[in-house]
């Protein structure tokens, strides 16, 4: 909450924010980014006219849980 996360070029091309893991649906465990910004690090040419690719996240087990509420994604964020 209130954290600002940057993200920087990787050696391999694709960065990845998040990755949650749960094995059961009763678990109570997520990540949640609120009130935060998500963009990249200064100095860094990512995003569209980099071409690297960074995901908001990925889930890890069957029952993943990432919430992202009231935060500012730059443009670096891949939709897909």
């Amino acid at each position: 909450q209130n954290c600002r996360i940057f993200a920087r070029s990787p050696p391999n091309g694709v960065n990845t924010i998040t990755a949650q893991g749960r094995v059961s649906p009763n678990q109570t465990t997520g990540i949640v980014i609120h009130n935060s910004v998500v963009r990249e690090a200064p100095g860094t040419q990512m995003g569209a006219r980099g071409g690297v690719k960074t995901y908001l996240g990925r889930p890890w087990k069957e029952y993943a849980r990432t919430v992202v509420m009231g935060s500012y994604l730059d443009r670096l964020i891949d939709p897909k």
